[in-house]
């Protein structure tokens, strides 16, 4: 997997790519975002609900699948599709339905095992991301064309209130990520295994269905070998596969 292109995975929502750090002694414990975590947490943070898309679908709200009653909205997954298509990635439109997904299954696993983001987690992830952004050319340059979508400046009230409505969905996630990291001793690439096995486990037991819009874009359930996280270890984690 070339790296490249697992970074954009991880920048348009490949969210099981934050729980790289130290782990909490437990599932609730708030997380210690680190300028480091904070740059990842730029790019996972990105809410896959807010793409600029063509005019006439703007803000549309219909299903393209169901995931366990769940349903992903056409929005969403045009927000997926833009990125891929642009950097060339093959069948963009599947590889953005199986990264949607993937990222709900993990996050009704993170919310079944009762995983929450507290406010202060929120405003603390928010105040680190901002931070990181000050320092780091290529953070900033996220950051800003993140705002810019939307037709805002990274310091608008409503930018920040868009991320921390993000991270609301993503942090319980990283909780999860660091319970794995925890329980592989601290070796992101076994980390990463147990990500593979879980989220195999949970397709095996989902009910994915693709709705009529779905359907009418020609797309396809994809089968669990073809989610990105199995399919696309981090770097440095290709040959432990």
């Amino acid at each position: 997997m070339h790296k490249g292109r697992w970074l954009l995975l991880v920048g348009i929502g490949l969210l099981l790519s934050v729980g790289r750090g130290a782990a909490p002694s437990n599932p609730s414990a708030p997380i210690r975002l680190t300028a480091a975590l904070a740059k990842i947490t730029i790019p996972m943070a990105s809410p896959l609900l807010w793409a600029p898309i063509p005019s006439d679908r703007k803000g549309d709200s219909t299903p393209i699948v169901w995931v366990n009653g769940q349903p992903i909205p056409y929005e969403a997954w045009a927000f997926a599709v833009e990125p891929m298509h642009a950097a060339g990635v093959p069948n963009p439109a599947g590889e953005a339905l199986a990264l949607l997904i993937q990222n709900t299954l993990i996050q009704q696993e993170a919310q079944r095992q009762g995983m929450r983001a507290r406010p202060e987690e929120v405003e603390a992830a928010l105040a680190h991301m901002f931070a990181a952004a000050e320092q780091s050319p290529e953070a900033k340059a996220l950051l800003q064309t993140l705002a810019q979508r939307q037709g805002l400046r990274p310091k608008d009230p409503a930018f920040r209130a868009m991320m921390a409505q993000a991270l609301e969905r993503s942090l319980p996630v990283a909780k999860l990520n660091e319970v794995l990291l925890r329980e592989s001793g601290g070796d992101p690439c076994a980390a990463h295994r147990r990500r593979v096995a879980l989220l195999k486990e949970l397709w095996s037991r989902a009910e994915i269905r693709l709705a009529p819009q779905g359907e009418a874009l020609g797309l396809q359930v994809p089968p669990p070998e073809e989610l990105p996280e199995v399919r696309n270890p981090p770097p440095g984690c290709e040959a432990s596969r």
